[in-house]
């Protein structure tokens, strides 16, 4: 096991539209630690939350998981670092829970070759039981 965090936010500023909307944020945890986000509605919860998954870059400061920095990184090295399941999901379609989860493999496939069903299978039952 690694003596680094696994996630290292440290003096993180977001300006959106030119009005900082995250002011010097910094946050380390370590794997297995389970971290929870609680404010107000407009205090910048999910504006972090997407700047560590590379969704905002930070106007200041860095993000750092595992031993990935993701500012500049590709956004598949960071979804096979983050994943973000939001408060409010709504599927288009109509696709039953193992074809969700297994929807999350795709930062490990080709986009040109599908993955073997086998260990996708294997991937998503053990995803399954993780979080009965």
């Amino acid at each position: 096991m690694s003596d680094q965090p696994t996630l290292v936010v440290d003096d993180v500023s977001v300006e959106l539209g030119g009005q900082r909307v995250l002011s010097d944020v910094s946050l380390t945890a370590e794997a297995g630690d389970l971290v929870g986000l609680i404010g107000p509605n407009g205090s910048g919860k999910t504006t972090l939350l997407r700047t560590i998954s590379a969704v905002l870059d930070p106007s200041e400061g860095r993000v750092q998981v595992a031993d990935l920095p993701v500012a500049g990184a590709s956004s598949r090295a960071v979804s096979r670092r983050v994943a973000v399941v939001p408060q409010d999901t709504h599927l288009a379609f109509d696709f039953d829970v193992r074809d969700v989860v297994a929807m999350g493999r795709t930062p490990y496939q080709s986009r040109f070759r599908p993955g073997d069903p086998a260990t996708t299978r294997q991937h998503v039952d053990r995803a399954l039981v993780r979080t009965e």
